[in-house]
């Protein structure tokens, strides 16, 4: 049985007051401009009007799962859909347009036309089609839900106090139309075309940016690797060195993807088999080592046993979703 408890009077840190708390000798004004789920559109012109007045805006928007927004919910814990709702997601929740839900993009483009520097701040519990806005805002940071302290990890992310080092978990769409869009499609499913858009997601999985820079050289040993060396515990490892060459310290993702070019299944598009996130001062170095193991190799055959076979497979490397190196493993008998 789950329980789903408030926080009590005083725990957890608001966006709002994690950015008056880090940005102590800034005058940091507030408007609410429209609430999460509703059409009422009466609170934005005084969001506008504070957006002229600004040297900078940080505009929060999003969605919700909070239980206790005036909801009404069934006896097995689903909310009760026909109850007026400020949540766009959770049980018994659902949207059939993956839009900013309510008068959020018309807040937003409001806040726009004040020409003033904009950055959109998105706390979701799932991926929006925010394609306009992205190409609008000055910076997005997207939090998902950070948790009771994530107003302090966001003011510190939005300061510089911290380094952003998330990767995205999902892919992000450009519009509702185009779902499902994720990373890993089987090889034989040909994604949808459209004719009036782009087949790429609007950020990719795995995607995610810094406040540095980082190189990362690939040393992969050996291209080659049997089934009996994999099934006696053994790992092909891909060697990266990744120095820092930006000017602030941070953490650096590097991912290892294989995808399958050979065999008696038709395997994924991509599929992310290893990764590992180091910390590095200005100018640092580090070794990192990605292995695939026979876990990591290994795919439900024909009779339906999970296990390396003899193929071909095409390894990339990508760090915070930029690629950086590929190669080719093969596996043998």
């Amino acid at each position: 049985m789950r329980l789903h408890t408030p926080l009590r009077d005083g725990v957890g840190v608001t966006v709002l007051d994690g950015i008056r708390n880090e940005f102590k000798n800034a005058d940091v004004r507030y408007a609410l401009g429209c609430t999460i789920c509703d059409d009422d559109t009466s609170g934005i012109a005084e969001a506008e009007k504070l957006a002229e007045e600004s040297d900078l805006v940080i505009l929060a928007l999003g969605g919700s799962s909070s239980r206790f927004a005036g909801a009404e919910f069934d006896t097995n814990g689903a909310a009760i859909v026909g109850t007026k709702l400020q949540m766009d997601c959770g049980e018994g929740v659902d949207t059939s347009d993956v839009r900013l839900p309510g008068a959020q993009n018309e807040l937003a483009n409001a806040v726009f036309e004040s020409g003033k520097p904009v950055v959109t701040v998105l706390i979701s519990g799932r991926p929006h089609a925010i394609p306009e806005i992205a190409e609008k805002s000055d910076a997005v940071l997207w939090s998902f839900y950070p948790g009771p302290w994530g107003g302090t990890a966001i003011a510190e992310v939005l300061s510089g106090a911290a380094d952003p080092c998330g990767c995205l978990p999902v892919s992000v769409p450009r519009t509702t139309g185009q779902l499902p869009v994720y990373y890993n499609a089987r090889a034989s499913y040909d994604m949808m075309r459209y004719r009036d858009l782009e087949n790429t997601p609007l950020y990719p999985f795995g995607f995610g940016l810094h406040y540095t820079t980082f190189k990362t050289t690939v040393k992969d040993g050996t291209p080659e690797i049997s089934i009996a060396t994999l099934e006696n515990g053994k790992a092909h490892t891909v060697t990266c060195e990744v120095e820092n060459t930006g000017s602030t310290a941070g953490h650096a993702t590097v991912q290892l993807y294989i995808q399958g070019v050979s065999g008696t299944i038709v395997r994924r598009v991509r599929e992310l088999k290893a990764f590992e996130k180091v910390y590095l001062q200005p100018g640092e170095k580090k070794t990192v080592e990605l292995k695939l193991d026979c876990d990591a190799l290994s795919i439900w055959n024909r009779k339906m046993q999970f296990a390396p076979e003899e193929s071909k497979v095409e390894l990339y490397v990508e760090e915070s979703g930029s690629k950086v190196w590929n190669g080719e493993l093969k596996i043998t008998k």
